[in-house]
C-alpha cells in the first residue's frame, strides 16, 4: 500500500487519528509505503520539522536493528521498530583538472541497513 492512503492508515494505526484534529505534536507522514512487515516514509514532526526518512519493522518478524531505534505500538497491540535516517557520507566521483579521478563528499541523511527478517536468520 502507498500513497495518501498509506499515510492516512498509519495515522489511524499509530493511534493519533483518535486524538483529533486539535490534538498537539502528532506527526504528519507522507511517501509511506506499507507491506510484508515493513512501513517506509517521512515523518514531519516538531522535532524533525523538515521531516525525515523513517522505516519500521515488525518485530514478530524482524530482528532488532543495529544502531539507534525505538519500539514503537501500534492501536493493534502490536510491536515495531522504529529507526530514522542518520547522517552519512555521500561520496560522487568526478575528472579533476588534472584527469586523475577526485571524490566530491556531502553529509546526506540515509536509513540504515533494514534489519534482518527472523525466518532467513
Amino acid at each position: 500500500m502507498s500513497g495518501p492512503e498509506a499515510s492516512q492508515a498509519l495515522q489511524s494505526y499509530l493511534g493519533y487519528a483518535a486524538l483529533g484534529e486539535n490534538a498537539g505534536q502528532v506527526p504528519v507522514f507522507s511517501d509511506v509505503e506499507i507491506g510484508g512487515g515493513r512501513i517506509t516514509g517521512t515523518e514531519t514532526s516538531e522535532e524533525h520539522p523538515q521531516g525525515i526518512a523513517f522505516g519500521m519493522y515488525h518485530a514478530s518478524q524482524y530482528a532488532a536493528p543495529e544502531g539507534n531505534y525505538t519500539t514503537v505500538q501500534a492501536a493493534d497491540g502490536s510491536s515495531w521498530y522504529k529507526q530514522y535516517a542518520q547522517d552519512a557520507v555521500d561520496k560522487s566521483p568526478y575528472m579533476a583538472p588534472d584527469g586523475s579521478i577526485a571524490y566530491k563528499e556531502s553529509i546526506v541523511k540515509k536509513l540504515p541497513q533494514p534489519p534482518k527478517r527472523r525466518e532467513r536468520m
